[in-house]
């Protein structure tokens, strides 16, 4: 058989990987660092102290308002279609597991409430290569994040921030 029957799978599963947004928020698991926090009491500094630098920020309207901190972490696998000859052209795709974290905060920057969801889909390589192509023209997650870590003396990674709005 001729081997290169099995490169284009092989480039379909290598070019997909870097459609997904796989970040690492390891602490997104840990319920000692949603523990720690107290409602009314702890600050976005505190928040920020055990979860990072957030993957969004949004304000419910011009600050200082309610606003609301959302930390995201993707973890992919490739789908074992992708490495049928043929089939994998078509078929070819991920499994994406997902979890995201989000904290609300009263005008006075204090924490109030956390919201948790975790979502499990497989996602074929055509519409993902779409999805991310659309976002990475539309997305303004980073300008908001790095507006918010500025205004409150915070550091901001902007190679993090591009890379949860898929332009890495």
């Amino acid at each position: 058989m001729n081997p290169h029957v099995y490169l284009l799978p092989f480039l379909a599963v290598i070019s997909l990987s870097g459609c997904a947004t796989p970040t690492k928020q390891p602490s997104l698991d840990d319920i000692g660092s949603y523990l720690s926090l107290h409602r009314g009491v702890s600050t976005k500094q505190d928040v920020h102290s055990k979860f990072g630098q957030p993957g969004d920020v949004v304000y419910q309207k011009s600050p200082p308002a309610p606003s609301a901190w959302t930390y995201y972490r993707v973890k992919v696998r490739g789908s074992g279609w992708t490495l049928v000859p043929f089939v994998g052209v078509l078929a070819a795709g991920v499994h994406e597991d997902s979890t995201t974290a989000t904290f609300e905060f009263d005008p006075a920057n204090r924490y109030t409430d956390v919201h948790t969801a975790k979502d499990s889909k497989y996602v074929n390589s055509w519409v993902g290569i779409t999805r991310e192509t659309y976002r990475m023209n539309t997305d303004t997650k980073a300008g908001r994040v790095e507006q918010e870590m500025k205004s409150l003396g915070l550091p901001f990674d902007k190679k993090y921030a591009d890379e949860i709005s898929g332009r890495r």
